[in-house]
């Protein structure tokens, strides 16, 4: 199985799952309910959509990118190339030390 999206929302990586499904490809989400705990990152425990998609990843690929683009949802985390810092997809520098996102994040 292939982690291929996630998303603080599980409404939205629900809706990413069904996008998957309608092409015939299985898809699952994980992390659907689950909360925020103190000890985690706030990222693992997002919604995750996850698939067996063998030679269909390409167009499972692409499924994703179309709901991402016509659901205004924002870009998946980055990491700092500086600190090491996880940062949310639409956040267009670190908050921990200020360095700029990547281009393609």
């Amino acid at each position: 199985m292939t982690r291929v999206y996630s998303n603080p929302d599980p409404a939205v990586a629900h809706l990413v799952r069904n996008a998957i499904d309608q092409i015939g490809v299985p898809a699952i989400v994980r992390n659907d309910g689950t909360t925020t705990l103190m000890e985690l990152p706030t990222v693992a425990t997002w919604a995750e959509v996850w698939v067996a998609a063998g030679d269909r990843m390409a167009d499972v690929e692409e499924i994703v990118a179309s709901v991402i683009a016509d659901s205004g949802t924002p870009a998946d985390p980055w990491s700092c190339d500086d600190c090491g810092e996880v940062v949310e997809g639409e956040i267009g520098a670190c908050w921990s030390c200020g360095s700029p996102a990547p281009a393609e994040a």
